[in-house]
């Protein structure tokens, strides 16, 4: 900030007719704003009608917009930029040495909340394509993909695979354990995959088109819409792809960043549209033509073979919408801002919690809920299975009819007590390792409860015959009651299981 006179040249001058000794100053401009009146101040037509040179009043204006003083209005063809007085500017109109001591004054600066003028709105977006910033997120993004897809190679060759199967794209045993997503995993509750299957790619194929795409159209999404608004952008993108890519094909295993890529185009889309008033017609026209071909182009490959078109048009709708209310963000009050900011995140859930509920009733998910029980379950039995042999019914039985013999016969067998604390021991632990099982996350626990009941039932009856074994006088009802309940929930392995869907 200058010194008070070099502000205000002629500041105790009431003349207010300009010179060539003495160009316009706050002041002046000031009053030439007030005396407008309601209607607006175009500097243009006031240039032209007072012999005043046009650049002469840019730095009076825009020291009194910076003040507060006056604000822009509505850009009007033919005559340029309007400017009005602000409550606080009229305050100054009649005092000169009040407004040079207000200007040179510091000031603690303010974010007031106003609606900004379509002026406004479009230097913002003219500067945002004709002085884009360097990107940062996008070069990030890429990097990350290409990370991960040499990740996935290195597990693939770590776990024996070919490393051409898994260049060309077939290998996908790796696909799946690097982050692809299918409806079975959700049926399993790995709902962070809607996240990283954007990350997982099938082949060089598969990944090369999708970055080229990221780094051309992200670089002009992320100057339009700025870091913060980018990187949610990309990632509420990647949910609508997920969602909808999975809910129409829950059988298919999908991954890529090209769902993420349509939400970046089809939110450019959306910011042309809207902002094409404030850009030259040129501009605007030539953008949506190159926008448009790219998004035909893309829309006929959706349904290539092997495509996931549901995946593409999820993460479109769900860029354009969001795109759409960050614009909304630009014109509006600061409420305004925070409902719109609701509303991307309303998307987001919403898409979600779709998505929960079709997995739930969807009659094309009966096949996936399916194979993840029998997966479930012959996880339980690989676990469970190989340690059930010591009481088993062989041994069991064999043992509870020594004990019956010692009890009714008499006869001489000492090493049985031992014998029978080792199956406990052994039924105990068994009930322990069916506990420590994962449970299911469909159907029912009717396979943990068979075999945790089992194996219970078997611990109580060596603890019964132990008793009988120290006692043989005593009643052996409860022992032969004991025996009983093994032999019929033995009886329940044989049983047909019920399948719900």
């Amino acid at each position: 900030m200058g010194t008070l006179p070099d502000i205000m040249p002629n500041m105790a001058d009431n003349d207010e007719t300009p010179s060539a000794k003495f160009l316009p100053t706050p002041y002046a401009v000031l009053r030439w704003v007030a005396a407008a009146g309601d209607a607006a101040w175009f500097p243009s037509r006031h240039a032209n009608d007072n012999n005043v040179p046009r650049d002469a009043l840019d730095d009076p204006l825009a020291l009194l917009r910076e003040a507060g003083l006056v604000r822009v209005r509505d850009w009007v063809k033919g005559l340029g930029q309007g400017y009005g007085i602000t409550p606080d500017g009229t305050r100054f109109v009649d005092d000169p040495q009040k407004l040079a001591h207000f200007l040179t004054a510091p000031k603690r600066e303010v974010a007031p909340d106003v609606v900004p003028t379509a002026f406004d709105r479009g230097e913002e977006a003219r500067q945002a394509l004709l002085e884009p910033k360097p990107a940062v997120a996008v070069p990030a993004l890429a990097l990350a993909n290409v990370f991960w897809f040499f990740v996935g190679l290195v597990l693939a060759i770590n776990a024996g695979r070919s490393a051409n199967a898994y260049l060309s794209g077939t290998d996908l045993v790796t696909l799946e354990s690097s982050g692809a997503i299918s409806g079975s995993h959700l049926v399993r509750g790995f709902w962070w995959r809607l996240f990283s299957c954007a990350f997982v790619h099938a082949g060089l194929v598969h990944i090369a088109p999708n970055m080229f795409m990221l780094v051309s159209i992200g670089s002009v999404a992320e100057s339009v819409w700025g870091i913060r608004r980018f990187v949610a952008l990309f990632f509420a993108s990647i949910v609508g792809s997920s969602c909808l890519g999975v809910a129409v094909h829950p059988e298919a295993l999908s991954a890529g960043a090209s769902g993420a890529n349509w939400g970046l185009m089809c939110s450019l889309i959306a910011w042309f549209l809207l902002n094409r008033e404030h850009l030259p017609s040129w501009m605007a026209k030539q953008a949506l033509q190159r926008l448009g071909i790219i998004f035909v182009i893309l829309f006929a490959l959706s349904f290539a073979p092997g495509v996931g078109w549901a995946a593409h048009f999820g993460g479109g709708i769900v860029g354009f919408l969001v795109g759409a209310l960050f614009v909304f963000t630009k014109r509006v009050r600061r409420a305004g801002r925070w409902i719109a900011l609701a509303l991307v995140g309303l998307i987001v859930v919403g898409s979600v919690a779709g998505l929960y509920v079709q997995s739930r009733r969807g009659q094309e998910w009966k096949k996936a809920r399916l194979v993840e029980q029998f997966r479930q379950r012959v996880e339980f039995l690989k676990a469970v299975e190989p340690e059930m042999k010591p009481i088993q019914q062989g041994p069991v039985d064999l043992l509870y009819r020594q004990t019956m013999d010692v009890v009714h016969l008499g006869a001489k067998k000492p090493d049985l007590p031992v014998r029978v604390e080792k199956l406990r021991e052994d039924a105990a632990n068994i009930a322990a390792l069916v506990e420590r099982q994962p449970r299911p996350t469909v159907f029912n626990e009717v396979l943990h409860q068979k075999y945790r009941n089992y194996a219970a039932a078997v611990r109580d009856l060596a603890g019964a015959m132990l008793e009988q074994l120290q006692n043989p006088d005593a009643d052996f009802a409860k022992l032969k009651e004991q025996k009983r309940t093994v032999d019929e929930l033995r009886a329940e392995f044989h049983r047909p299981e019920k399948f719900e869907f």
